[in-house]
């Protein structure tokens, strides 16, 4: 059985990714992988920690996962299976050795929040996360809840379609969602006429993608990832996929301040997609 892996640092923003990768999983037929990484702080002055700090620092945070399991197990009315871990390490790196283990369907985790604290303590971690984990991330933006994927984009940027195609995820979330699939490609240039390569990459997109039936949009904007997510919102999708190539769209939309206030205002969950 598929598992969705979410893990939470007690903060609103994490917590609230919990309930939305608790209902993704009743729907799409998941059990949960609740997970939360003690980071041990760095020790002043070289002195090592005192085992009993770091004992209380775990078994506070078995006490608190194990109360979150329980209000997930109610809250779902027993229809969930949740499996909870609390681990030691740096976040991602216990996260990527957690999925290599799992193969999980999809890691969930919250974007970041409006306080200085929130973005130190997770909203890097899930940057990170999209950049380092070969499994699907799905970034959660904070106060979103899960009610269906039924209206769902992707972003192409025609270039290397047989490799950056999720093919397989795509068919199977139009068919397990009963999604409407909307394909959206954006221009930075003036140009109307397609290149000889965007008509071969536009082809096989057709062809590939045939039997989802999905709408296609094509759009002109300076400033590609403002324009994406702009559609994203102005269209209520429910999910939106992109496959950084090198991680740069990814880097683009969280760093550039006016593409990253886009995305954390805009109501839409971002699923990222690694290459082939």
């Amino acid at each position: 059985m598929k598992t969705i892996v979410v893990p939470t640092n007690f903060s609103a923003i994490s917590l609230n990714a919990v309930n939305y990768a608790a209902d993704l999983a009743c729907v799409a037929g998941a059990n949960l992988m609740l997970m939360h990484v003690c980071m041990i702080p760095v020790a002043v002055n070289e002195f090592a920690l005192p085992a009993y700090y770091i004992d209380d620092l775990v078994t506070d945070a078995e006490e608190r996962v194990e109360m979150i399991k329980d209000d997930l197990i109610l809250r779902t009315g027993s229809r969930l299976k949740v499996y909870s871990k609390v681990l030691e390490g740096d976040v991602v790196t216990v996260i990527q050795q957690q999925c290599q283990d799992i193969d999980p369907y999809a890691v969930v985790m919250g974007t970041e929040g409006g306080s200085s604290v929130e973005r130190f303590l997770w909203g890097a971690k899930t940057l990170s996360a999209i950049q380092h984990l070969s499994w699907p991330v799905i970034a959660v933006p904070p106060g979103i809840t899960f009610s269906g994927w039924n209206k769902v984009g992707f972003a192409s940027d025609l270039e290397d379609v047989s490799h950056s195609l999720p093919i397989t995820l795509l068919k199977n979330i139009v068919r397990d969602f009963k999604a409407a699939l909307h394909v959206m490609y954006v221009r930075a240039d003036d140009n109307n006429s397609f290149k000889e390569e965007e008509k071969e990459s536009t082809g096989l997109l057709y062809s590939t993608l045939k039997d989802l039936h999905p709408q296609y949009h094509y759009m002109r904007h300076d400033n590609v990832e403002d324009r994406i997510c702009a559609f994203a919102e102005k269209n209520h999708l429910d999910l939106l996929i992109i496959v950084p190539k090198n991680h740069d769209l990814l880097s683009r939309i969280f760093r550039h301040s006016h593409a990253k206030r886009v995305v954390l205002q805009t109501p839409v969950p971002v699923m990222a997609v690694h290459e082939k």
